[in-house]
């Protein structure tokens, strides 16, 4: 086996594992294990040459979710992994950074350890929050909000159409969980209000009797439990909906027939997504529905169109999303709905300001930070207040990252390859073998 055989199935373990690696040799005539490929990834030594590195991201990553973490750093300009920490405390991001004097910039997301490590071990590099988790924790804030408001944003949406409503009531289906959400509203606020006299997190544990992480929760969300949705994804007839629709309006009723035709049309689900949707749509018994079965089918399709009084409802979350997105993110049917929800002064107050930090975040105003958080004081609306009241906390980082160009975006694109890398190894993602093929790519 010639020397640049060797290094080519070395390069390729490095990028595509061990046992990619003992396929692709097996091509080539080498028939070595997969072990061997992994003994010899593991006797190499990382060859970096000195680099002088001046922008830097700095992210934490998995290496057991929820117990074990990491730290990777990588160079802004390059975009290339530079170094992976063990943990993801200050100090190790200290030992590290001592070791680099010459950086310059610091890019992170909002946890205070990165931030005490920057602070310690690079006091000279401007530090830079992350845009995208400012605007995820603005976003949450102006959700707190709409759940303050609940309440006044109902006669704001009733709006009476014939006999549609809209509102933001619970819809039957939230009706039957609506109990144990009262009881953990109930349990929130008791935890919130034992912590706010002064109570110690262990002896509110001991006294209620809870786990200690829901004493923790109740105190973030301030007694208030937040019920959120995830919006259903489109499903796999959605594109060819449209073309569905046209055929059946022509006169189609073929449900079999209208599967083939989709099938042209590139459609690759099964005929029983079709064969549902005709069923909904049906009036009359298919053609090919047995004789005995007929008299059921049409009673069984006179029950189901017995109109039903239905209440459309719109969550809070869709509504902390509407009054979030900028006028040039807004459909033009959303037009009408949003004007209703602005009727409700302070969410008009509450959507100006978010729309203003946006902005302000989007353009790098900086300039214009100090007025903002006059504002936001002034405005009397906790959420965004509390929301504020952090980032005053950071600093010089919150100016940075409203000013200058440099993101922790690159960073989560390396993490979300070391992913990739770590999944690609199963169960030998050891921190040895996960930092040479993170650092050797």
């Amino acid at each position: 086996m010639t020397q640049r055989l060797i290094k080519a199935l070395k390069e390729m373990a490095l990028e595509v594992g061990a046992s990619a690696d003992r396929r692709v040799g097996q091509i080539w005539g080498v028939e070595r294990s997969r072990t061997l490929y992994l003994r010899v990834m593991r006797r190499m030594t990382l060859t970096q040459q000195p680099v002088v590195v001046k922008h830097v991201g700095v992210d934490d990553f998995a290496l057991k979710r929820g117990s074990l973490y990491g730290t990777l750093i990588i160079d802004l300009d390059t975009g290339k992994p530079i170094e992976l920490l063990r943990d993801r405390t200050a100090t190790t991001l200290v030992a590290w950074l001592k070791q680099h004097p010459e950086i310059e910039v610091a890019a992170r997301d909002r946890s205070t350890e990165y931030a005490r490590g920057l602070s310690e071990g690079a006091p000279q590099a401007q530090q830079v929050l992350d845009r995208w988790h400012l605007v995820k924790n603005l976003r949450e804030a102006l959700e707190r909000e709409v759940q303050r408001h609940r309440e006044d944003m109902n006669s704001a949406l009733v709006v009476e159409e014939g006999h549609t409503v809209l509102s933001l009531r619970p819809s039957s289906s939230e009706r039957s969980s609506q109990e144990a959400l009262e009881r953990k509203r109930a349990q929130y606020a008791d935890l919130y209000s034992q912590f706010q006299q002064g109570k110690s997190i262990a002896a509110i544990v001991r006294a209620a009797d809870v786990h200690r992480a829901t004493v923790h929760k109740a105190i973030r969300c301030q007694g208030q439990v937040f019920r959120r949705r995830h919006a259903r994804p489109s499903g796999i007839l959605t594109p060819f909906r449209e073309m569905l629709q046209s055929r059946w309006d022509a006169g189609c009723r073929n449900a079999s027939q209208l599967y083939r035709e989709l099938v042209q049309e590139g459609y690759a689900g099964s005929s029983r997504s079709v064969i549902l949707w005709a069923q909904e749509r049906r009036e009359v018994p298919a053609p090919t529905t047995p004789g005995p079965f007929r008299a059921s089918a049409m009673r069984n399709r006179e029950a189901e169109t017995v109109p039903q009084n239905k209440t459309p409802v719109m969550t809070v979350k869709s509504a902390s999303w509407l009054l979030f997105s900028l006028p040039d993110e807004v459909e033009e049917e959303q037009n009408g709905l949003l004007e209703r929800l602005r009727t409700c002064p302070p969410l008009q107050k509450a959507q100006e300001l978010v729309h203003t930090f946006r902005v302000m975040l989007r353009y790098r105003q900086g300039k214009d930070l100090p007025h903002w958080l006059n504002a936001v004081q002034a405005s009397g609306l906790k959420d965004l207040m509390s929301f504020a009241k952090g980032l005053q906390r950071e600093g010089s980082a919150l100016l940075a990252a409203l000013t200058l160009p440099y993101s922790n975006g690159p960073t989560e694109g390396a993490v979300n390859r070391l992913k990739m890398i770590k999944r690609q190894m199963y169960g030998r993602a050891n921190f040895d073998l996960l930092r040479i093929r993170v650092l050797s790519g």
